[in-house]
């Protein structure tokens, strides 16, 4: 295969699961011979949370700062529109990768003129996300992309059977489970999630369903690695329910699979999710997981078999499902087992050939 030029369009390279694939994805075309730009928002100088090869190029925007009201906002995406269209018309890519609908209109209004096909990444479930004036842009732009690649089939499904889409499961390996912790953890065992801590990661939820098992297992804990805006309010709900010496929240890490191979039990409260990349590595762990009935995860998880699955929403339900794992340390050890076989359907090599079919196309 020829090498190409691959541009990636992301609001920046911080935490989270579009900016961790982001990543992934221009090491591995890096490492294959491609020539990799990355187009951020963010200021000049900012520093990457993943690990960025030096023959990638990065071009920081500074153009991430919020907007006051609609008019602010539409003015400060022209400025956005005009400054992505003047990288890509000097670096000139054989295509642009944008990640989430935002990015995707933004991206494809300023790489249609150029004619620089636009490949619409989406990250998260398109019948909740985004919201506001993004979504009717959404609706336009997207079936105008070269593909729309999605995650999981539900996204697909959503779109319908006419748009130009793509299923490309995120690639799922099996993280190295040795090496020192970065961040402080409980000094008892522990039930663990990792997430940004925003609301739609139902980190509320999980705080009030251990509140009802706390008093059975008094040897256990609850550790939520992440960090975001929610901190403070899940803080004071920790407090509020009188368990907050016992939930830990020691902010992101850098190396969480140490972490997390240590769990009893791992944890996804989410509401909705794209592709629950710290699910799958916790499975890859072999700890056994319990997550929430979100769109899509029936694709991941097999309830009984490699997990449990519990109602969006619903603290009482995750408390049992906690409960059943922590007093069944058999069936706990039987279906992380299973789970770990999650890195034979998402393997890296076989999801990236997905990717370069996709491109190719």
């Amino acid at each position: 295969m020829a090498a190409r030029h691959i541009a990636l369009l992301v609001a920046d390279l911080q935490s989270g699961g579009a900016q961790r694939q982001a990543a992934f994805l221009a090491a591995h075309w890096a490492a294959q011979g491609d020539r990799v730009s990355i187009l951020t928002y963010e200021a000049p100088g900012a520093r990457s949370f993943f690990p960025i090869p030096e023959s990638v190029s990065v071009y920081p925007l500074g153009l991430a700062a919020p907007s006051a009201g609609p008019v602010a906002a539409a003015m400060a995406n022209f400025a956005r529109v005009k400054a992505v269209r003047q990288v890509l018309a000097d670096i000139k890519p054989d295509c642009l990768l944008a990640f989430l609908a935002e990015m995707t209109v933004t991206g494809f209004m300023a790489a249609a003129p150029l004619r620089v096909p636009v490949y619409a990444c989406e990250r998260t479930d398109p019948a909740v996300y985004p919201r506001g004036i993004w979504r009717p842009m959404r609706n336009i732009v997207f079936p105008r992309c070269a593909k729309i690649i999605c995650q999981k089939k539900s996204a697909a499904d959503y779109f319908g059977p006419a748009a130009n889409t793509v299923v490309i499961p995120n690639p799922v390996s099996r993280p190295p489970a040795d090496g020192p912790a970065d961040i402080d953890l409980p000094e008892k065992p522990f039930i663990a999630t990792l997430g940004r801590l925003s609301p739609e990661k139902g980190h509320d939820v999980l705080i009030e369903a251990f509140a009802q098992i706390a008093p059975l297992y008094p040897q256990v804990d609850l550790l939520i690695i992440g960090e975001g805006p929610a901190r403070a309010p899940l803080e004071h709900l920790a407090a509020a329910l009188n368990i907050a010496g016992r939930v830990h929240m020691p902010g992101a890490s850098r190396q969480p699979f140490p972490v997390l191979a240590r769990a009893q039990v791992f944890v996804l409260p989410s509401r909705f999710e794209g592709f629950p990349n710290a699910l799958a590595e916790a499975m890859a762990l072999g700890v056994p997981p319990v997550a929430t009935r979100f769109s899509g995860v029936e694709e991941i998880i097999r309830p009984g078999h490699n997990g449990l699955l519990v109602p969006v929403d619903d603290a009482g339900a995750m408390a049992a499902a906690m409960a059943q794992l922590l007093q069944n340390p058999d069936q706990a050890q039987a279906m992380g087992q299973a789970a770990r076989a999650i890195t034979d359907e998402f393997a890296p090599a076989r999801i990236m050939a997905l990717w370069d079919d996709a491109l190719s196309a």
